[in-house]
């Protein structure tokens, strides 16, 4: 008997094709379990396999992420250190292009406001501090040493703090110097009444400092400057270093610095003041 009869013979019995189909169900419902056992763990697989391929992907992200952030943070910590060397050149040739001014500024501190009294306005007042200012190029001096504002956020506070008392010290010295040019002796005792250098000296020199400074400023004026430029320079080699102002360094320059800016304020309002 061929397997067809067999089977058809098979059929001819009631209980051999309950058997047979209660079999067959049962052998459905293993292959039916079966493939969708199968199914269902290569579908995981492959979300598995889906979810760990975008883990990896963000994780490649992150760290390259983290990598440019590492780099961008050296290259612009290269960047401010760069900055920070022409900042310190440049205040630095600021300090030496003042002392263009030192003859200047020796010659108006021993002028007191006695002799601005009697020889404000005489003719060779005039045509000696004008032959001075001349010689030293003062609006351009000036003009350049203002400029080196721009450098003030790549030092320390106490080091723009530093550079501005020697800054405003020999400005209040060259505008002393330029009231005597214009033969205006009222304009000129404005000026000595402020006495805007010794407003800086209080305020950033140490205390026996300005009393010898208010005691005799022609003989303590150099001394002052020196004392600055002393300061300065340490406190540039600690810019330099990328040290930053501790808080009561920075309280001191923040009072440095507001005396300064009150100092040049008074002497724009002095010189506004003047009558036309």
């Amino acid at each position: 008997m061929n397997l067809k009869g067999w089977l058809l013979g098979l059929l001819g019995d009631a209980l051999v094709v309950g058997a047979l189909l209660a079999f067959v169900g049962w052998l459905f419902r293993k292959w039916i379990a079966t493939r969708l056992t199968e199914g269902i763990r290569l579908e995981t697989e492959q979300k598995l396999h889906e979810f760990k391929a975008r883990l990896d992907a963000a994780e490649a992200q992150v760290s390259a992420v983290r990598q440019a952030g590492i780099d961008a943070t050296l290259q612009l910590s290269g960047i401010v250190v760069a900055e920070r060397v022409v900042a310190i050149k440049n205040l630095w040739n600021g300090v030496i292009d003042w002392k263009r001014a030192t003859m200047v500024s020796t010659i108006v501190s021993a002028m007191d406001i006695e002799y601005v009294r009697q020889n404000g306005d005489s003719a060779r007042t005039q045509a000696t501090m004008k032959q001075l200012l001349d010689s030293l190029k003062h609006m351009e001096l000036m003009t350049a040493t203002n400029a080196l504002q721009q450098w003030r956020p790549f030092v320390t506070e106490r080091a723009w703090a530093l550079f501005a008392a020697y800054h405003g010290f020999y400005v209040a010295r060259v505008m002393r110097a330029v009231s005597l040019t214009l033969g205006d002796t009222e304009l000129a005792l404005r000026f000595w009444h402020l006495d805007n250098e010794l407003q800086i000296v209080r305020a950033a020199a140490t205390p026996q400092m300005t009393q010898a400074y208010e005691a005799g400023s022609v003989a303590t004026t150099i001394p002052f400057l020196n004392f600055i430029e002393k300061e300065l320079l340490a406190e540039l080699q600690r810019s330099l270093a990328g040290e930053h102002s501790g808080p009561d360094a920075s309280r001191q320059a923040a009072n440095i610095v507001a005396a300064v800016e009150k100092t040049m304020e008074d002497a724009r309002k002095a010189q506004a003041d003047r009558p036309k």
